[in-house]
């Protein structure tokens, strides 16, 4: 076989070295030497590919399975709701405590709860919140924020109260913001809250087992008993309800007992028509 002119001896020395092949051996030897290199090399190079190409497959399966787990945190949700006639204890992931009065229901994202204490609110409820980050309460008119403290919500339909037992509680509705201390109350009254002067007892009667009400128009007050007690209150003059109510008693009396105390109040009667519902008149 004729030499590459072009090839100096220097370079074809290196060329063998390099490729591990004696160049002090008969040329046959060494070219056959030489062809046995060559067609290992591709399928080294083969080999390498594939590896790389594995491995790149392999990364975005874990960006994947990544992405999805975070997915599921955030959008899985928990929902908790009381029925008529019942309190609700729930406790959430940090050991906060919530206990719901009845008609009321929460719902949050337990495995996203270490990133944000968010959850989302209808009815009422009583917290009792673990220091840590922000916590955040919000229903459809307002939200309320803490870092560590206990306090009372009471949001239905338009109505929006929030009362201040321990620590400070930052209370938000559109552009509306007031920050509350202990013992302090705020309610919504159109698109503001106005803070008022409210006992603890009237506050969260509902959690100490009473009803207290103070000048409080009547079908709030019979809204009251079809939760509290499961039944369904009847009224054929609707002039009832412009009348307001003002008194106490325990919640453990019957829902008979209460009725009566009320109607007594404003000269009224109520007739029982089946085991749960009343028609006052």
């Amino acid at each position: 076989m004729n030499k590459n002119p072009n090839i100096s001896d220097e370079d074809e020395f290196s060329f063998f070295e390099n490729l591990k092949v004696p160049h002090n051996r008969p040329k046959e030897d060494i070219w056959e030497e030489l062809a046995k290199s060559i067609d290992k090399e591709p399928q080294q190079k083969k080999s390498t590919v594939f590896q790389l190409k594995w491995i790149k497959v392999a990364a975005a399966v874990i960006l994947l399975i990544g992405i999805g787990s975070l997915s599921f945190m955030r959008i899985y949700s928990i929902d908790i709701t009381s029925q008529k006639g019942e309190f609700t204890e729930h406790i959430l992931p940090d050991g906060s405590q919530i206990l719901l009065n009845a008609e009321t229901s929460i719902s949050y994202h337990p495995y996203w709860w270490s990133f944000s204490r968010e959850l989302e609110m209808e009815g009422e409820a009583f917290f009792e919140v673990k220091k840590g980050n922000k916590f955040q309460v919000n229903s459809a008119n307002g939200s309320t924020q803490v870092l560590g403290t206990s306090f009372n919500i009471y949001a239905r339909n338009d109505e929006y109260t929030v009362y201040c037992r321990t620590g400070k509680v930052r209370v938000s509705h559109v552009n509306s913001t007031q920050i509350l201390k202990p013992g302090d109350y705020t309610l919504l009254i159109g698109n503001e809250l106005e803070k008022s002067i409210i006992t603890e007892d009237e506050a969260i009667s509902w959690k100490l087992g009473k009803f207290i009400y103070n000048t409080t128009a009547l079908d709030k007050v019979f809204d009251d008993f079809e939760r509290q007690y499961g039944v369904n209150i009847k009224v054929k003059n609707s002039d009832i309800y412009n009348l307001n109510y003002t008194g106490m008693f325990d919640r453990n009396i019957s829902a008979e007992e209460a009725l009566e105390m009320i109607c007594l109040t404003f000269d009224l009667d109520y007739e029982k028509i089946s085991n749960f519902t009343y028609v006052i008149q």
